[in-house]
């Protein structure tokens, strides 16, 4: 009977203990599906992290992009019904000011720094940032760690419509392709013609990236797409996504929010991003690289015109 007993006594405590587990278990899962989606927390932690200093800057158009005169001189500006004072206030967007310290870096991160940046950089420019890493001296990030057409527009407001997402993300690449008619043939009319559809963004995608179909790291110039998700696999990719950016590193990424012309380039971070824009559907992520041909545009991975 003790003995009986003492298994009794055992057992009971062991549901007790597997129970306990799992409400823990649970409370920790719960927690981390109200932080971030599983979508997105699979690619959370998945760059390279790097010791940055962010300050939140909030960006607002300046006063000559809201003046009469320029709406009625460029045809493409969007209008914004509201005074200037007003519009300043309300058309706000985030911007991470990003500051990064070189003698906080191991040499293997300086390293890898050195080599994800190189597709994207001009030897000029490589050999400048390397020589900036070799100092104390800190490094900004909108100045130091972007190409040329993210370095010249990153924290700027277009006074027209048009540029958008999927022209910023591309751009990122291949600024030289992303604005001629090989790439982008139709113009929408009222817009400018500095924006993509899907369908021309998803053909720029098939040029000059390849899909990861496992992301084991993101890499700097990733282009990461927002994704509606589908149980029908015959509806085409240009149908289904909804917005694009550029990962850079430790979370952040680069992007242009819509073809507003109140909405600026900026340096935001995924969560951010992810939380924008799951609002309006079911999303997932979908990775693209850049191809690992150096020297090339995106009409040299192509033998024939597409619009023929």
């Amino acid at each position: 009977m003790m003995r009986t007993g003492f298994f009794t006594k055992k057992w009971r405590i062991g549901i007790g203990c597997w129970l306990l587990a799992g409400l823990c278990a649970g409370q920790d899962q719960g927690k981390k599906n109200i932080k971030l989606s599983n979508s997105l927390y699979y690619f959370i932690g998945k760059g390279l992290q790097l010791p940055l200093q962010a300050t939140r800057q909030w960006l607002t158009p300046g006063e000559t992009i809201l003046t009469h005169r320029e709406k009625k001189e460029n045809t493409y500006i969007e209008p914004l019904h509201a005074a200037k004072i007003k519009a300043k206030q309300v058309l706000q967007t985030t911007h991470q000011q990003l500051t990064l310290y070189p003698d906080q870096l191991s040499m293997t991160e300086k390293d890898q720094l050195l080599q994800q940046v190189a597709p994207f950089f001009t030897s000029n420019q490589s050999q400048h940032l390397q020589d900036k890493l070799s100092g104390t001296t800190a490094l900004s990030i909108d100045q130091d760690l972007l190409p040329t057409f993210a370095r010249t527009h990153v924290k700027r407001f277009p006074i027209y419509r048009g540029p958008n997402c999927f022209h910023t993300a591309i751009a990122f690449s291949y600024p030289d392709i992303v604005d001629t008619e090989f790439l982008n043939p139709k113009w929408e009319k009222g817009y400018h013609p500095h924006m993509l559809n899907g369908d021309e963004i998803a053909r720029a995608l098939s040029l000059g990236f390849y899909p990861l179909h496992r992301v084991q790291t993101l890499q700097y110039g990733d282009i990461l797409i927002f994704l509606e998700k589908s149980s029908t696999p015959q509806i085409p990719l240009h149908l289904k996504i909804q917005h694009a950016m550029v990962y850079l590193f430790s979370d952040y990424v680069f992007s242009k929010a819509s073809k507003s012309a109140d909405s600026p380039y900026r340096i935001e971070k995924l969560e951010t991003e992810w939380k924008i824009w799951s609002q309006l559907q079911d999303l997932e992520i979908k990775v693209f690289r850049k191809k690992p041909v150096h020297g090339t545009t995106l009409s040299s991975f192509t033998p024939y015109d597409w619009r023929s």
